[in-house]
C-alpha cells in the first residue's frame, strides 16, 4: 500500500465478518504515525502491555506499507524495510481484510 501524505485510515487484518476479531493497523501519514493493535486478534485476550506497537515516520510524507499475512503471523514492512513490525496472531478459520480511510484509494492484493 502506498499512502500519500496527509492520509489517515484503519486496516483490519485477519478479521471475522462481525469485526469482533481482528488485527488493527491504524495509520496517519500526516502525523507520521502507525499503531498495530492485536488485542482482539485471536483466541483469548492478548497481554495488554504487549498488545500494541507504534512506529513514527516523517510527518506529511507518503508512507509505503508492504503487508504479508499468513496463518499465524502478520509482517508489515514500512518504506522498503526502513522499519518493520512483525506480530504473531492466531485467528479463527474465516479471515477477511477491511480498509477504511479518509479518501477513496485502491490497494493491490496478491495471494501466495
Amino acid at each position: 500500500m502506498l499512502l500519500p501524505e496527509n492520509q489517515q485510515g484503519i486496516l483490519y487484518l485477519l478479521a471475522n465478518k462481525e469485526r469482533t476479531r481482528y488485527l488493527k493497523v491504524d495509520f496517519d501519514s500526516e502525523r507520521g504515525f502507525v499503531e498495530v493493535d492485536r488485542t482482539n486478534v485471536g483466541i483469548g485476550k492478548m497481554n495488554e502491555t504487549k498488545s500494541t506497537r507504534q512506529s513514527k515516520f516523517l510527518p506529511n510524507k507518503e508512507l509505503k506499507m508492504n503487508i504479508f499475512v499468513d496463518t499465524s503471523s502478520v509482517e508489515i514492512f514500512f518504506n522498503d524495510g526502513l522499519k518493520s513490525i512483525i506480530e504473531s496472531c492466531f485467528p479463527r478459520k474465516r479471515r477477511y481484510i477491511y480498509l477504511f480511510g479518509n479518501e477513496r484509494k485502491s490497494c493491490q492484493y496478491a495471494p501466495f
